[in-house]
C-alpha cells in the first residue's frame, strides 16, 4: 500500500484540466492534515486542434468547482524543455534573460514566444553553478489553450502548466520521496520520466512511446520486449546522471503511473534494470467517493498532480512551479530589460575614455619618438663637421666634392649601424634583441649554441652548437624559423660532425643562411 498524503496542506479547492485522448476535469480539496479528496470527470473529444465539444459535458457543481481557480495543463509538443545555465540576474529579470539565451533553439521570434524556468538543485560538482529547465511555448498557442479551457465553463483560469510539474506534485505523495522518486508515466502519446527528492525535481526525461503504441500491439511479446528495453535504458541513464551529478545513494524502486495497460512491461523494466518498479494508484494517494479504473487514473493522474500545486502547502514545490501565463508586472520576453542597457552604455563610456587615453599615450610617445629622432640628426650633423675638418688635415689633396663624397659615404654607414641598433621603426631600440629573444625561446633539450652571427641588417645569420642527438637538431631548425626574425630567412647551408666529442660526446653542427658560393665555396 502507498503512503496516504504526507505534507501538510491548508485546506481549499484547486483544480485541472488536461487533454489525453479525452478532457479530464479533476478537483483536488485540502483538509488540513486529511488525505486530499480527488473528484473527477472524463470524457472523450475529438483529434488535438479540433472543438473541446459541448461545456455542458462538465458539471462543475458536481466537482465543487464554481469557484475553484483552474490550471490548465499544456499538452506534449506545445511546449519546449531546455537545460540551461542560469544568468547572474534578479528573479524578476530571469524569464527575459533566460528568453535571450534559449532564443537560438527555437524555430520562431522570440517576440512570440512565453517563457518561464524550473530551477533545479545545485550539482554535487558545481554547487555555484544555477541549472534550470527553460519552458518555452508559442504565445499564441498558450492563448489557444486558455480560450480554450474558458470556452467549456472553466473560466477562472489562473495558470498554464506542464505536465512534468504535475507529475512532481504526484511523486510527493509517494513513500520514500525524501530519499528520492523515480517515477515513470505514460500518456496516450509520451512518456514522462522524473526524478525527485525533498519534493524538487532533480531530473526530467521525455520518452518518445505513450501507451497507445502497447495497447496497439500488446499481443506482440518480442515488439514490447524490445520496446521495454529501450525505456530501460533511457531510464538506466537518467538514473546514471542524477547519482554522478548530485552525488545521492542509488535509488532502488522505480514507479510505473497506472494506464499503461500491460501486465508485461513492469517485468521486463524489472529485468532490464534491476529495480522494483511498483505500480501508482491514485484511489490510495486520494480519498476518493466511487472509485476509478486504471485506465481513468492514467488518463486523470496529470491534472491531479496540477490541482495539487497550490493545494499542498510546500515551499519546495512552489519553488518549482510554472505558469506560462505572462505575469503583468514582467517585461515582454522579446524586450531588453533597461538595467541590461544602462550596463551596455556604461560599458561602452569606459570603452570610449580608455581608447581615448590609449590615443593620447600613443600621441606623446610618438613625439618622444620624434624628439629623439631630432636630437640623433643634429648629433650626426655635428659629427659631419668634425669629419670634415679631420678629412681636411687627412686627405688635403682631394677635391672638396671628392672629400665631401667619402664623408658623406661614411656618414651613411654610421646612420646604417645607428639604423641597425635601433631596429627597423622610428624610435625603436631593439636591435638584435628579437633575434636573440627568438633564439632564448628554443629550449631544445640536447642542443646548446656556441656561436652565433647576425648581418648588420639582420638578414643573414649563422649559428654553431652542439647536440647530443642529430635528430634534435632539425627540431630545433624548425622551431627557430617559426619565430618572426627567422620566418623570411632559409638556411643554405647545413653541417653536422657525424663523429661525437670524446669528452662531452656530443655533435658538432654549424648552419648559415648564405648560399655558399658568397663564402668562396662555390665553383
Amino acid at each position: 500500500m502507498l503512503s496516504v498524503f504526507k505534507k501538510k496542506g491548508r485546506t481549499g479547492t484547486r483544480a485541472a484540466v488536461a487533454r489525453d485522448g479525452g478532457i479530464a476535469a479533476v478537483a483536488v480539496i485540502t483538509n488540513e492534515g486529511d488525505r486530499p479528496t480527488l473528484r473527477s470527470q472524463y470524457f472523450p473529444v475529438p483529434e488535438k486542434n479540433e472543438d473541446w465539444g459541448d461545456s455542458d459535458a462538465f458539471d462543475s457543481d458536481e466537482l465543487g468547482l464554481s469557484k475553484a481557480e483552474f490550471t490548465r495543463v499544456l499538452d506534449p509538443g506545445t511546449y519546449q524543455l531546455q537545460l540551461v545555465e542560469t544568468p547572474k540576474v534578479p528573479p524578476e529579470e530571469m524569464r527575459q534573460a533566460l528568453g535571450f539565451r534559449v532564443r537560438d533553439y527555437i524555430d520562431f521570434p522570440l517576440e512570440e514566444a512565453v517563457v518561464d524556468y524550473l530551477e533545479l538543485p545545485p550539482h554535487a560538482n558545481a554547487p555555484n553553478k544555477g541549472i534550470a529547465y527553460a519552458v518555452i511555448a508559442r504565445k499564441d498557442e498558450v492563448e489557444g489553450e486558455a480560450n480554450a479551457t474558458r470556452d467549456i465553463g472553466f473560466h477562472n483560469l489562473a495558470a498554464v502548466d506542464i505536465p512534468e510539474t504535475a507529475l512532481r506534485n504526484i511523486a510527493a505523495l509517494l513513500p520514500n520521496e525524501d530519499q528520492g522518486v523515480a517515477f515513470l508515466h505514460f500518456t496516450n502519446d509520451i512518456g514522462y520520466l522524473t526524478i525527485t527528492r525533498g519534493g524538487k525535481v532533480h531530473l526530467i526525461r521525455q520518452i518518445a512511446t505513450g501507451r497507445q503504441v502497447f495497447l496497439e500491439n500488446a499481443d506482440d511479446e518480442f515488439f514490447i520486449n524490445e520496446r521495454a528495453a529501450g525505456i530501460a535504458l533511457e531510464v538506466q541513464r537518467s538514473l546514471d546522471y542524477y547519482e554522478s551529478h548530485y552525488d545521492y545513494r542509488p535509488i532502488s524502486e522505480l514507479y510505473l503511473g497506472p494506464g499503461a495497460g500491460l501486465e508485461v512491461l513492469p517485468k521486463a523494466l524489472n529485468e532490464n534494470l534491476g529495480l522494483s518498479v511498483l505500480p501508482v494508484d491514485l484511489n490510495e494517494l486520494f480519498t476518493i467517493e466511487t472509485l476509478i479504473d486504471e485506465r481513468e487514473q492514467g488518463i486523470c493522474l496529470i491534472p491531479a498532480g496540477a490541482a495539487l500545486q497550490s493545494a499542498a502547502d510546500s515551499d519546495e514545490l512552489d519553488a518549482q512551479s510554472v505558469n506560462l501565463i505572462e505575469k503583468p508586472h514582467a517585461l515582454p520576453i522579446g524586450s531588453f530589460p533597461i538595467r541590461f542597457q544602462l550596463q551596455a552604455i556604461a560599458a561602452m563610456l569606459v570603452l570610449m575614455v580608455g581608447l581615448a587615453m590609449f590615443a593620447s599615450g600613443r600621441v606623446s610617445a610618438l613625439d618622444d619618438d620624434i624628439a629623439i629622432a631630432k636630437q640623433q640628426e643634429s648629433d650626426a650633423t655635428e659629427r659631419l663637421s668634425t669629419l670634415r675638418a679631420k678629412l681636411d688635415e687627412v686627405i688635403g689633396e682631394k677635391s672638396w666634392e671628392e672629400q665631401l663624397a667619402d664623408a658623406l659615404t661614411e656618414l651613411k654607414q654610421r646612420q646604417d649601424v645607428l639604423a641597425l641598433v635601433q631596429g627597423p621603426a622610428l624610435g625603436e631600440t631593439e636591435g638584435f634583441a628579437r633575434h636573440l629573444r627568438a633564439m632564448s625561446r628554443q629550449d631544445t633539450d640536447g642542443i646548446w649554441l656556441t656561436f652565433i652571427g647576425l648581418s648588420g641588417d639582420g638578414k643573414d645569420t649563422r649559428i654553431e652548437g652542439r647536440a647530443l642527438k642529430a635528430e634534435h637538431v632539425p627540431m630545433y631548425v624548425q622551431n627557430l624559423t617559426d619565430e618572426l626574425p627567422f620566418e623570411n630567412q632559409r638556411f643554405q647551408q647545413f653541417e653536422i660532425d657525424n663523429t661525437p666529442d670524446a669528452k662531452t660526446q656530443s655533435l658538432f653542427f654549424a648552419m648559415d643562411s648564405r648560399p655558399l658560393e658568397m663564402l668562396g665555396g662555390g665553383k
